[in-house]
């Protein structure tokens, strides 16, 4: 059991296939700031309740949530929609 809590302490989350979240994951890390704006579709009852919602990737900003496993998809489980995301600057809004 410790070499797989040791495992999931390196990679608190599974592979990120959402091609929005690997192209900004560089710039996050750079500014030290991991809170995401995601969007998805709005007509899904499963995408719905993520649309715009602010997430904290890394669990660095303890004002947000962690981002959910399933937004780290790159669509929904259900409709097939795209699920985007973008940086989200806390200190701006």
């Amino acid at each position: 059991m410790g070499f797989l809590n040791n495992l999931l302490k390196l990679n608190p989350h599974p592979t990120i296939e959402n091609a929005c979240i690997t192209r900004i994951v560089p710039k996050c890390k750079e500014w030290k700031i991991d809170t995401l704006l995601i969007t998805t579709r709005n007509r899904c009852p499963f995408c719905k309740p993520y649309n715009r919602k602010i997430y904290s990737l890394y669990g660095w900003n303890k004002k947000y949530p962690k981002i959910p496993d399933v937004l780290l998809k790159s669509k929904c489980p259900e409709c097939g929609g795209s699920i985007g995301a973008s940086i989200y600057f806390p200190d701006l809004h």
